[in-house]
């Protein structure tokens, strides 16, 4: 729409042009032309009106695309405004803008009396100054003073930032306000004034601050469960020591066969149980994702058959068998972490055992290559562990390898368990590069199955095939009446190039001698229904055929010697689960009629000689009597006598009486800990007179190495000690830099 103006002045141009045109032409059609003045003078001034109204028609036009564009600009601007309101409105907030030469806000938005109970007409900067507790910087400004900005936003470093501010409002409540400022310059870049938003983040604060006292509760509370891990892993840890130490000590000792394997089963279960106690370590080492594995080489057959043998006793009395195959490409000797193998393994046979009222009890092993460097042979081992038990379930199996999950409450109240096993086992199959799995139904047993990644050693074990000639070819009469065991015991003989003739029962063993078969020796299993392994024995020492033929006994263990077993004269006697060594061994005396191997005293572990190649004056700082006593007796058998400290106090006086090479320091102690004895020792005696110090603890949480090695200990043995690690212990004592200014 054209204004009034416009209007005005083209209307007026207009008027001038048709005067002009007039003048011009009257002045032209008069007679005689040019005659006179009056009429040159006429056509002069229509020529001037000719012009004037080109001019008037020029600025009517100039002034109308001005008017059109500053239109433009004025609906430009106010739909920036209705945008700039309508964000401001959206965040929730009050704008302000601040004239930094006077010092006042020009414009604050109504929203400020709600916020700070100060209207915008009252609200001065400094005001808001005297009202803000606390100024905190965000972004790259954070950590920084109020002053410190300043400077900044004044020199031209900074153009924008933002702040928390917490305010008192004029009724006394605090609050929390995020104050979002970009500066305002002149041409010459100084600092003329600022425009912000000043949002309220109270509930934003508060819900921060409640997160961050969860977060230290949190904190405080895995801090006061490692604590308690740390306190009941010394203290069962304490007489386990004592169990697995005097063992050590008895194996030492001479005792006869029967009693040397109990005193190794002891040995072997204190061992086990203190991996059980572990798992309740390393559900904490997970949950911190700090469980580490090691790199070993261990022998597969010796790991399993010693799991098998740690549930021999309970299997027996509750009539189950316990058997193993391993596939004859699978190798033996391998590299990986045996301990963590064993704790899978002790933890899927126990749960086998415990939740099986009768049948078996199985292990099988395969393996397949893995694609690895050339230099390196990798496997992947697929252990499967199948009992006949009560099954689980489809609908428990989800929740199975949850941590502290069972069944359903009543699993817990008859069997008990802490539900933690099946999940570490799992994390466990997971970081040795397998996985965990497992087939199952109500009723008819389960099958766990499980990988794990383990590199073959470079040396490989003889084949059992060879590893006696004198066995090849041999018939071997083998009577079982559990299926999988009979497969096993066959599996192993065919291994040894030998003839295996499997029977279920004493009936078909004698249907076969009845027949005129003959055979070099017997496997007869003891427990047996219907006719036994002794009376099997028994009916065959009465037949002419088979009077003189080799038996060998397959009984329980604990329930071998007995004077009906004496009497049959069996040739040998060997406990279930059967030991491929062991089997071996004895059909290899029986038949050669000679020794396997030359008859030797057991070989002690103990190395009586290591105190003359290494002489030392030793302290031990122990205040449990039974420890005490291991350690006193562990060192003597390696020819070292020691002196007895009962806590950090008298260690003092000890050194105060007389140098000591080296001190086996206990951490927890009354009186004075090992930590801050061994501090007190590092800052008051000379460097020529300071002792060699082995933490020898049972603290064996994460971390607890480095709280030794930066009190100023040498070295650190975990309890239960075991002997190899002891002596490697005491040799590296001889090689520091302290023994060497020692001199």
């Amino acid at each position: 729409m054209v204004s009034n103006q416009r209007l005005f002045n083209r209307f007026y141009a207009l008027i001038i042009a048709v005067a002009s045109i007039y003048l011009v032409t009257r002045a032209l059609l008069s007679s005689g032309g040019y005659r006179s003045l009056w009429d040159i003078w006429e056509a002069s001034l229509g020529v001037l009106l000719l012009l004037a109204s080109i001019h008037f028609f020029r600025m009517a036009r100039r002034r109308g695309r001005e008017m059109r564009a500053r239109k433009r600009e004025e609906r430009r601007l106010r739909e920036l405004e209705d945008l700039y309101q309508r964000a401001i409105a959206a965040a929730g907030g009050v704008p302000y803008r601040k004239d930094e030469v006077d010092w006042i806000y020009t414009f604050v938005g109504e929203g400020i009396l709600e916020l700070t109970g100060y209207s915008a007409q009252e609200m001065t900067p400094d005001l808001w100054a005297s009202i803000s507790k606390i100024d905190i910087f965000r972004g790259a400004l954070a950590g920084l003073t109020y002053d410190e900005v300043l400077r900044r936003v004044k020199s031209g470093e900074v153009d924008a930032w933002t702040e928390d501010c917490l305010i008192v409002t004029r009724q006394g409540e605090e609050r929390w306000v995020a104050d979002t400022s970009v500066e305002i310059r002149d041409d010459e870049g100084n600092s003329i004034g600022s425009i912000g938003l000043l949002q309220d983040i109270t509930e934003r604060k508060r819900t921060e601050e409640a997160l961050r006292e969860a977060k230290d509760a949190a904190e405080m509370a895995a801090r006061t469960k490692a604590e308690f891990l740390a306190n009941m892993s010394h203290e069962i840890r304490t007489p386990l020591n004592a169990i697995i130490g005097m063992t050590s000590l008895l194996l030492d000792t001479p005792l006869v066969a029967e009693q040397r394997d109990f005193t190794d089963t002891i040995r072997s279960s204190g061992n086990t149980l203190l991996t059980l106690i572990n798992d309740v370590l390393d559900f904490s080492k997970i949950e911190f994702g700090k469980l580490d594995l090691e790199m070993a080489p261990f022998d597969l057959i010796h790991s399993i058959e010693e799991i098998l043998e740690l549930f021999a006793v309970h299997a027996h009395q509750k009539g189950l068998e316990l058997t193993y195959f391993i596939t004859p490409d699978t190798p033996t000797a391998l590299i990986g972490d045996p301990s963590r193998l064993r704790q899978i393994l002790t933890n899927l046979v126990g749960n086998a055992v415990k939740f099986t009222d009768m049948g078996e009890v199985t292990i099988t092993v395969d393996s397949d290559a893995v694609d690895s460097e050339p230099q390196e042979s990798h496997h992947l081992l697929h252990f499967a562990v199948r009992d006949t038990g009560i099954g689980i379930l489809e609908e428990d199996r989800a929740h199975l390898f949850e941590s502290f999950s069972q069944v359903d409450a009543s699993t817990t109240r008859r069997y008990g368990g802490t539900g933690l096993g099946l999940a570490i086992s799992r994390h466990l199959c997971e970081l040795m590069g397998g996985e965990m799995w497992l087939e199952s139904m109500a009723g008819s047993g389960s099958t766990f199955h499980f990988t794990i990644q383990a590199s073959s050693a470079s040396v490989q074990p003889m084949p059992v095939g060879v590893a006696h000639g004198a066995l090849a070819d041999k018939r071997v009469l083998v009577v079982d009446d559990h299926p999988s065991s009979r497969a096993m015991l066959s599996g192993q003989l065919h291994a040894w190039q030998m003839q295996p003739v499997a029977v279920e029962s004493g009936e078909a063993a004698l249907e076969r001698l009845d027949a005129g078969e003959g055979f070099d020796v017997a496997l007869l299993d003891r427990q047996m229904p219907g006719m036994d392994g002794l009376a099997l024995a028994a009916r065959l020492r009465q037949q002419t055929g088979a009077a003189t033929l080799p038996l060998i006994l397959l009984s329980p263990i604990g329930n071998q010697a007995t004077q009906q077993v004496k009497s049959l004269d069996f040739a040998a006697l060997l406990t279930k689960p059967v030991k491929q060594a062991h089997m071996l061994k004895a059909l290899t005396e029986v038949l050669t009629q000679l020794p396997s191997a030359p008859s030797m005293p057991p070989v002690s572990d103990f190395d009586p000689t290591l105190a003359l190649r290494l002489p030392m004056r030793i302290l031990l700082a122990e205040d449990n009597v039974v420890n005490q006593k291991v350690a006193q007796h562990t060192l003597a058998r390696l020819g070292y006598r020691v002196d007895i400290a009962a806590d950090g106090v008298e260690v003092l006086l000890a050194l105060q009486r007389q140098p000591y090479d080296l001190i086996l320091m206990d951490v927890q102690m009354p009186e004075m800990d090992g930590l801050e004895t061994t501090r007190l020792i590092r800052a008051q005696w000379p460097a020529d007179q300071q002792p060699y110090i082995i933490a020898m603890t049972a603290h064996a949480l994460t971390g607890d190495y480095e709280k030794c090695l930066a009190a100023g200990m040498d070295d650190y043995v975990s309890k239960p000690i075991q002997l190899e690690k002891l002596v490697m212990a005491l040799e590296g004592s001889r090689n520091t830099a302290r023994a060497e200014t020692k001199g």
